[in-house]
């Protein structure tokens, strides 16, 4: 995160468009919106007549604030402290808690959460194993596991093909500038491989594999998640948003018709 951003209040019915954050979705209240909204309809909907909800890599807040908003008791969990730090400010008023440190470091009651949402943080743990036998543990009986993830893996041949395309006509039409490290296939294969090394980040089928022998779950659903890519490099925030929109709904088709994989999923599991 941007040290830049650390007077965001990252609270959807507060936005502010923040040019100076450069090609960053929080540059665009629309692209934040875009983004936000279906998770936030995500979590409610899961964690509907649950209480005590615990949100793993809450990271700035947005999620637990309308949560909390909803009338849960939420607990809100991220490692990073740029995130709590714009977190704090976004849950100011709301009632939270927000604990700074890691999911499985955290000393947390078992049987104290009635829900547990990761959001896309699930496959940036450290053991993935761990932090799904912990999540069973920490859930009272009938709790539910709330999963709204990303694969970076499954950005294979086609779909780096589709966004380097999407990119090379943006940056033609000069909606885009150079630079962007998206209008070549390779190098988006590449990028994303680096970044999956770096940060050592677990794959869709090791979280599933986690996952399953804990809880019973339901079949993930594949959503759009690449669209935010060239969006958030669009300076203006008309075409920004229109943007959004247009490959948001070119990614939705290319996956429904099983042209491109989904990178992105939701599920919801029980415990066993």
């Amino acid at each position: 995160m941007s040290t830049t951003a650390s007077d965001l209040v990252a609270d959807l019915a507060a936005l502010r468009p923040r040019p100076d954050l450069g090609a960053t979705l929080w540059r665009h209240p629309a692209l934040i919106l875009r983004l936000y909204q279906p998770a936030v309809a995500f979590a409610l909907r899961s964690c509907e007549g649950r209480r005590r909800v615990l949100d793993v890599g809450a990271g700035y807040g947005t999620v637990a604030l309308e949560l909390a908003r909803a009338g849960h008791e939420v607990t809100a969990i991220d490692s990073s402290a740029e995130a709590c730090t714009v977190a704090r400010r976004t849950l100011d008023g709301a009632e939270a808690t927000l604990i700074e440190g890691a999911f499985g470091a955290v000393d947390l009651r078992e049987g104290s959460f009635d829900a547990i949402r990761f959001g896309r943080s699930l496959h940036h743990m450290e053991d993935v194993n761990t932090a799904a036998e912990r999540a069973a543990l920490l859930l009272a009986p009938g709790g539910v596991v709330v999963i709204d993830e990303f694969c970076a893996e499954r950005i294979d041949r086609a779909t780096a093909s589709w966004l380097a395309s999407i990119a090379s006509s943006l940056q033609k039409a000069g909606v885009i500038g150079d630079g962007t490290g998206l209008t070549d296939a390779d190098e988006v294969l590449r990028t994303w491989g680096q970044k999956r090394e770096q940060h050592r980040l677990h794959s869709g089928e090791q979280m599933w594999r986690a996952l399953e022998p804990r809880f019973v779950l339901e079949e993930p659903r594949w959503v759009p998640y690449l669209w935010k890519e060239p969006a958030k490099h669009v300076e203006d925030p008309h075409r920004a948003a229109l943007v959004a929109h247009q490959v948001e709904a070119a990614e939705a088709a290319l996956i429904a018709s099983e042209t491109i994989p989904g990178v992105a999923f939701r599920t919801v599991g029980t415990v066993r």
